[in-house]
């Protein structure tokens, strides 16, 4: 009878060891997906802004020669940001001039750097 009650205590324990396990496991798999997710989301970002970045640094040397698809993919790119709507209206007015434009090319480097500000937060959120 004792032999009995020692394996069911053995494998009580043993199945609640094999649970324990997989719940923690299954937790750092999310950890590690979210993780991912948000690398990628980075990357995809970082790729994104230095894409719209090099053409608008092209349109302030040409003088303002702004075009729809500019306008538009800085608008996809910051579409969480508030202000971008009066951005994109300055830098599209013809007669705005060259240091003025480079002002509102300064803010929209900021928001872009504060995107990703808060990712790497987020990511380093999830690292410790």
């Amino acid at each position: 009878m004792e032999a009995l009650i020692g394996v069911l205590i053995g494998c009580v324990i043993g199945n609640v060891v094999a649970i324990t396990i997989l719940v923690v496991e299954h937790r750092r798999w999310k950890k590690d997906k979210k993780l991912e997710h948000l690398r990628a989301e980075i990357r995809h970002k970082e790729e994104q802004y230095l894409s719209v970045l090099s053409r608008l640094e092209d349109c302030i040397k040409s003088e303002g020669d702004w075009n729809l698809y500019m306008a538009m993919r800085l608008r996809l790119v910051l579409r969480d940001e508030k202000n971008i709507v009066s951005v994109l209206q300055k830098m599209a007015n013809r007669n705005i001039s060259r240091q003025e434009m480079e002002k509102e090319y300064n803010k929209i480097v900021l928001s872009m750097e504060k995107s990703l500000t808060e990712l790497d937060k987020k990511r380093n959120e999830l690292m410790l």
